[in-house]
């Protein structure tokens, strides 16, 4: 639903914002998005999407489409957790995973993510590494005062990726500077 998906995915001003931020222009990030893609499809895309130097850090950010093909929270969870034994395995141990949790719905779906959000908290406790509550984040905006930021009831537009673009580099940002 973006007009110009090129310039307005949340990757592209995520890696403006941190360039910007972090003043080093060395910072790449790249969306590796599917549309309609499940974790399911992520876990056999892991040799493809991995290819070449292992990645600093990887996000991941799925659920919605897992949940719209009846998947349970217990087998999306198991997935997830699947794919980041996959993405170890392939880059040797190299990448950090940051585990983003699935963001709401619109209007009448605002709910009905919840439950798969909670997975991505659970996964990573399991595995014993942060995730950044990006569905948190967007739901402290209101159930209501999200819809400017939806393109649909499941796709962010515009404003909606700007709006995770910050919160995400807000994040590492303050990861950076906890590090020094």
């Amino acid at each position: 639903g973006l007009p110009d998906r090129d310039a307005q995915r949340y990757a592209t001003l995520l890696q403006a914002q941190l360039r910007q931020r972090l003043g080093y222009n060395e910072v790449y990030a790249e969306s590796r998005a599917v549309g309609g893609a499940k974790v399911t499809d992520a876990r056999a895309w892991v040799n493809r999407d991995f290819q070449g130097p292992a990645p600093d850090l990887v996000t991941t950010l799925y659920g919605y489409n897992d949940k719209s093909g009846v998947f349970s929270a217990q087998q999306f969870a198991d997935s997830l957790s699947d794919y980041y034994r996959r993405i170890c395995v392939v880059t040797g141990g190299k990448t950090a995973i940051l585990p983003l949790t699935t963001i709401p719905g619109a209007g009448p779906r605002f709910v009905m993510m919840d439950d798969f959000a909670q997975a991505v908290r659970d996964v990573a406790g399991s595995w014993h590494i942060s995730y950044l509550d990006l569905g948190a984040a967007m739901k402290k905006i209101g159930r209501e005062e999200l819809l400017p930021y939806m393109g649909d009831m499941a796709h962010p537009n515009p404003s909606g990726h700007e709006f995770m673009a910050t919160v995400i580099a807000d994040y590492l940002v303050q990861q950076v500077e906890a590090a020094k």
